[in-house]
């Protein structure tokens, strides 16, 4: 029982030190790069959208 709790404080304290910061941060995927490209492509299926939609008004207002 008492290696029980020595175990756990060891695999603890390796879990939570924060030595090799670097190599866990570089493997961790860049949030702002993320968000940064879903907003470009919702601007850019946006734009293609409302082309289309004046395209469609437009037609319909010639055929009228």
């Amino acid at each position: 029982m008492e290696e029980r709790g020595i175990l756990k404080k060891e695999l603890a304290s390796n879990f939570f030190t924060l030595h090799n910061l670097k190599q866990k941060a570089s493997n961790a995927p860049d949030i702002m790069k993320s968000m940064q490209d879903a907003v470009a492509l919702a601007k850019s299926v946006n734009s293609v959208t409302e082309t289309s939609n004046a395209k469609s008004d437009k037609t319909e207002q010639t055929s009228k």
